[in-house]
């Protein structure tokens, strides 16, 4: 019997909710299932997350320390001192400072910002940093997107003349006493309704209260940059639910508008001059801005999101372009060559290497696609310096920055998320490290997700205008909003000569009138393909805009025509 490459199941059916949200809300039922398969029980939560509006966001004073924060920073307003907002060099920290420096000047405050090289000074606060800003004349640092882990630093600052309130929103691994504000939705003792906040979810939190604070409306605020806050909250790759999905979704309208001249010059280095989807913003925007490394505090992407004149945005974003692109370039030959040294016959619990020719800007990368292809924790060590760098990727499941908790007198620092963290050892250290890290993980059952959750079955046909544009309402895609996975049965595919499309895609032929595209680096998709050219296919597709807003289907499985069956060992209800 021929089989799909993964094992795919369907939730149990919803008809009345399905019947009911298509009436109430006049969608079609291939949108309506998908809606009641997922987390929504009636039609005002349906209709909530299809049109999110920014009257239900949350109280930003619930967040702990908020309150302190906000009279420290209108205090230092009010007095003019020279505050400094200082960032971490990703899409995330960018755009978080750049909020955080937007509302200070509405309120006429005196601000500058400070983005630390991550590589060189690390990825939160530093007393050197913290000392030479206070020597500059700083009274007041607020921290973006980073410092969970540089509280420990605030018994060596308190006889400096400036004052730190720290906002992240990392895992909080320990109980350090708290010696300045601490504002972060997954303290232990937030009452904050919503956790999963991105770092300039969290900054625009506190612009938010201090915009309250003044009687200033939000909406005017949020109109000038909405359109940062869905870009690093698609970044960091948060749940798209909640509050995220408020940011996203009028996030993406307001970048639609083009009023960023960052953003357009990037639009314009590849020609997309149509609607900006999710797949543009993750392939090509945050790609291009993640290259940029910050020097002495500034940083190019920074630049590029904050400039106003269209003609230095188009330079900058030339050279991230240029950037980029050798940081692919390094990224292949450093994976290429990590390939090797993980052979066939590695742990299945864990990957661990040290490779001291690996550049440190692509040890996440790596440990993420290593992840990704060995389906277990992967962990990138490099030497920089006087020490080592490391980076993990994780699957679901398996907490990082409680491992690496585990490990703290054996490093410098570490910080992160769950299933993404980074930390540094010295060198005397590495053996003592993989040795711990490789016991507390032998224990541990590392999930395998062996199965896959379709969202519908239904007929190409159903793929019409008025389908597409209901479909644009899901959007933007991402964690616990997935793109939906659809089966379609009996498919027969036309086959053409493979077309490169982009590094991500290739078209690989078309069903009906649709173009048919797959993942580069999905072989076995490509060589199952093949053996299944003369005869009618059940596929597995999900639904991708390229070019011009023209969807494309995006192959993600196929087997010879049968019967598809029901699973009933899984059920969203």
């Amino acid at each position: 019997m021929d089989m799909f490459l993964h094992d795919w199941w369907l939730p149990n059916a919803r008809p009345k909710l399905v019947e009911t949200i298509s009436s109430q809300l006049s969608l079609t039922r291939p949108i309506a299932t998908i809606l009641a398969n997922r987390r929504y029980e009636n039609t005002e939560e349906v209709f909530s997350f299809l049109h999110p509006r920014l009257e239900s966001l949350h109280d930003p004073f619930i967040l702990p320390d908020m309150e302190i924060a906000v009279r420290r920073i209108l205090r230092a307003v009010d007095e003019k001192e020279p505050i400094v907002i200082y960032g971490h060099d990703d899409v995330d920290g960018m755009t978080s400072a750049l909020v955080l420096c937007e509302v200070i000047r509405k309120l006429q405050g005196s601000v500058s910002s400070y983005v630390p090289n991550r590589i060189a000074e690390g990825t939160g606060l530093s007393f050197d940093n913290v000392n030479r800003l206070a020597h500059q004349g700083a009274k007041l640092i607020v921290t973006v997107d980073c410092a969970v882990e540089s509280r420990r630093i605030g018994e060596n600052v308190h006889r400096l003349p400036l004052d730190i309130i720290i906002t992240d929103h990392h895992e909080v691994h320990d109980v350090v006493p708290l010696p300045f504000s601490f504002v972060n939705p997954k303290r232990s003792d937030s009452a904050y309704f919503f956790r999963e906040l991105s770092g300039v979810g969290v900054s625009f939190k506190l612009a938010q209260a201090l915009l309250l604070e003044r009687g200033h409306a939000v909406h005017p605020f949020f109109d000038k940059i909405g359109d940062l806050i869905a870009l690093g909250t698609l970044a960091d790759k948060v749940p798209l639910v909640d509050e995220n999905r408020v940011f996203t979704r009028l996030g993406f309208e307001l970048m639609n508008k083009r009023l960023r001249p960052g953003l357009g010059a990037i639009g314009d280095l590849f020609n997309e001059n149509e609607t900006i989807q999710t797949g543009f913003v993750m392939r090509k925007m945050i790609p291009i801005l993640s290259s940029a490394h910050s020097v002495k505090g500034r940083n190019a992407g920074f630049d590029l999101l904050q400039t106003e004149n269209r003609n230095r945005a188009a330079q900058i974003a030339g050279k991230l372009r240029k950037a980029s692109q050798e940081w692919q370039q390094m990224l292949l030959e450093s994976y290429q060559r990590i390939l090797e040294q993980v052979g066939e016959d590695h742990d299945r619990n864990l990957i661990l290497i040290v490779d001291e020719r690996t550049p440190p800007g692509v040890l996440g990368a790596t440990a993420a696609k290593l992840m990704r292809d060995h389906h277990c924790p992967a962990i990138m060590l490099s030497f920089y310096e006087d020490r080592y760098l490391g980076e993990g990727r994780a699957p679901k499941g398996i907490d990082l920055v409680d491992l690496l908790s585990q490990c703290r007198d054996l490093l410098i620092t570490f910080g992160g998320h769950k299933q993404a963290a980074g930390f540094s050892l010295f060198p005397e250290y590495v053996t003592d490290f993989q040795e711990r890290l490789k016991e507390l993980i032998q224990d541990m059952v590392v999930p395998v997700t062996l199965s896959r959750r379709l969202d519908l079955e239904t007929d190409l046909c159903a793929f019409d205008q008025r389908f597409f544009r209901e479909y644009d309402l899901l959007a933007p895609f991402g964690r616990e909003n997935p793109n939906p996975f659809f089966m379609c049965r009996g498919v027969n595919i036309k086959s053409t000569s493979a077309e490169e499309l982009d590094e991500q895609y290739i078209g690989i032929g078309t069903v009906r009138e649709f173009p048919l595209i797959a993942f580069r680096h999905q072989q076995e998709i490509h060589s199952k393909l093949k053996d299944h050219l003369s005869t009618p296919c059940d596929i597995v597709i999900q639904i991708v805009t390229l070019y011009g807003n023209t969807p494309h289907m995006l192959l993600r499985d196929l087997r010879r025509a049968e019967f598809f069956k029901h699973s009933n060992h899984r059920s969203s209800s």
